[in-house]
């Protein structure tokens, strides 16, 4: 189990001599457990698609705060292997799904990197980050709906990015309008 992996890295020297070893053993134990299960328990495939959302949004945390490659491979390396799987067998539902998982995982980066080239203008910084955000997520689904002609699912990336910039334009208004977005979101 993943538990007894962290227990183990964490009482031995491992963790300490080779610190990217847990991450790439962390991987390859989720990818055997994934080929497993969906050869037997089907059903358990929403649950790796939020187990992989875990490791590849944490993934990309790391490698924003660390700068190391590894995390980087490991945000998205788990993400689009289940995504060509899950194309693969046909599954739209859960390549949307996965889709959306990577798109969310980009974002991260891509709002990082615009933190990080506009750190001085502050004002309209959440209006662009929301305008990129909804682009980016859309571009997603418009690749979702020519590689599924007849998909329903290609909406959830859409929906997704569509939240995420809805976030992005509610911090613009409660940073620069302060107590009227509060006032109006009342009324």
């Amino acid at each position: 189990s993943h538990v007894t992996l962290f227990l183990f890295f964490k009482q031995t020297f491992w963790a300490e001599k080779f610190p990217y070893l847990y991450l790439f053993a962390l991987n390859l134990l989720s990818l055997v457990q994934f080929w497993i299960c969906q050869k037997k328990y089907t059903a358990l495939r929403f649950i790796f698609i939020a187990w992989f959302a875990v490791i590849s949004i944490t993934g990309m945390i790391q490698f924003l705060s660390s700068e190391n490659l590894p995390y980087l491979i490991s945000a998205f390396f788990l993400g689009i292997i289940a995504f060509y799987y899950f194309f693969n067998k046909d599954d739209q539902l859960c390549a949307s799904l996965m889709a959306a998982v990577l798109g969310v995982t980009a974002t991260i980066w891509l709002v990082d990197g615009i933190n990080q080239l506009f750190k001085d203008s502050n004002e309209f910084i959440f209006l662009l980050i929301a305008g990129i955000i909804f682009t980016w997520f859309a571009l997603i689904s418009y690749f979702l709906i020519k590689i599924f002609r007849q998909s329903r699912f290609y909406i959830i990336p859409l929906a997704i990015g569509a939240w995420l910039a809805g976030l992005a334009l509610a911090a613009f208004t409660l940073v620069f309008w302060e107590t009227i977005s509060l006032i109006i979101g009342i009324i």
